[in-house]
Parts: structure tokens; sequence; C-alpha cells
């Protein structure tokens, strides 16, 4: 088991601490009577940020990541996601308000010309995601850039649609042009069964 405090900035360990302690009492109870929120930090983000500076932490070469919503339904295997010495990233063509969302704040964070057209806009939120670390410093090293001097961090939680998943893939398609990435189309009707709730 790795603390959080292994991982994250020593600003944003902080942040994570306070935001346990604010969410739900009194300041969270004024901030959503007047309008606003104090503390932007959410569970939902926290866990974006802990997997990035994860993923980028040199724990190992290639990191899979399995949600706690994810029930693997066949024996899965270095083979599952490696063909012929390239890591298989799976991607889909972007169809759904969600996909394009998420494609609009990721080229936002990364500094992307807004006026450029939403081209080869692909989703990347696919089980299990999987990623080489370098490529999670690269996105890092992009986002300090794009977003100085401001900690790209704050940018990333005041986002609307902020995807850690589709941040890395764009950086693996775009960025790393494929460097030791095998792209596959993945069906999303087919190579998973979803269950979304209503309000999601």
């Amino acid at each position: 088991i790795i603390s959080s405090r292994e991982i994250l900035p020593h600003q944003w360990e902080k942040h994570r601490k306070m935001a346990r302690w604010t969410r739900g009492g009194l300041l969270q109870r004024i901030s959503n009577r007047l309008g606003f929120d104090r503390n932007p930090l959410t569970g939902w983000c926290l866990q974006q940020l802990l997997k990035i500076h994860f993923l980028a932490a040199e724990f190992a070469d290639v990191v899979v990541f399995l949600d706690s919503d994810l029930i693997l339904t066949s024996r899965f295997t270095p083979e599952s996601i490696f063909e012929d010495g390239l890591l298989l990233l799976p991607e889909a063509p972007a169809t759904s308000i969600e996909d394009f969302g998420f494609e609009i704040s990721s080229r936002v964070m990364l500094g992307v010309n807004r006026s450029a057209p939403l081209k080869g806009a692909y989703s990347y939120i696919h089980q299990p995601p999987r990623f080489y670390s370098r490529t999670g410093r690269a996105l890092i090293n992009s986002l300090t850039q794009a977003n100085q001097p401001t900690p790209w961090e704050y940018r990333f939680i005041r986002q609307q649609w902020p995807s850690e998943y589709h941040l890395l893939g764009y950086v693996a398609r775009f960025m790393e042009h494929g460097l030791g990435y095998k792209f596959i189309n993945f069906n999303t009707e087919k190579d998973t069964y979803e269950v979304r709730f209503a309000h999601d």
C-alpha cells in the first residue's frame, strides 16, 4: 500500500487533508448557500490527480488501472495488453457529448489553439486503461508548460470535464506519436458491459 503523501506534491496532500475535514461541514454548507465552492477539490478530481502522479512516479514502466467499479470477467494476462512488444491502447472515435466534453477540456488544459478544428477526437476511457510511465511524465511536463505560472492541478480541478485517461490518451497519440503503443479500435457494445446511472 502506497500512501497519497508519497505520490502527491506536498501542497496537494495538504489540500486533500483540508478537503476531508471541510467537505460536508459548515464551510461547505456556507459555500453552497452562497453559490460558490470554497473547496473545488472533489474526491473525483483527487483520484484523477493521484493516478496521474502515480503513473509518472516510475513505480513501473507500465501501469494498468483497475478501477474499483471494474469487474474482470475473463483471464487477464500480459498477453491481454501487449502485442509484438507494443502496449495495446483501446480507443474509439468520440461520439457523445461526454466524449467531446473530455476532448475539449483536455485540449484547453494542454494549451491547444482554441480555433483549431476539432478533428481526431477519440475516447480513451475504456477498461482497463493502461499507459507507459513516461506518458505520465510527458503529460505533467506539457500541463506544467501550458499553465505556467499557476500549478496545472488548479486548472484541472476547475474543469467541468476533466479526465486523466483522456489526457493520457491524447498525449500518447498526438504528442508521443504513438511511440511504443498499438492503438486498437474499441467496440463499446461488444468489448465491455457498462452500467450507467441516469445522473451519470
